[in-house]
């Protein structure tokens, strides 16, 4: 890639956090507060395809995929953080 000028590729409103690029590229994985609460999402590079991948009562954060792309490793509260970074937190 050369890069070039950033561009917003999410649209909901609220905190879109931790992206991290599946091995083979073909999605984005990030937590997001779209849904009213912290989840984990994965979209296709260009922004389309946006999917919700956890449903559960846990604030879900920091998503990264393994290297062969089977597993997603991610940190969940019990409590909900709302949209405040969860930094420090045990």
């Amino acid at each position: 890639m050369n890069g070039g000028e950033e561009r917003r590729i999410t649209t909901c409103k609220g905190l879109d956090d931790g992206p991290d690029y599946s091995p083979d590229g073909a999605f984005i994985y990030y937590n997001s507060f779209c849904s009213g609460k912290m989840e984990i999402w994965r979209m296709r590079p260009d922004g389309s395809g946006a999917e919700q991948l956890t449903h559960d009562q846990y604030a879900n954060w920091f998503p990264h995929p393994s290297p062969d792309g089977r597993w997603v490793v991610f940190l969940s509260f019990i409590q909900d953080q709302g949209q405040n970074h969860p930094f420090g937190k045990q």
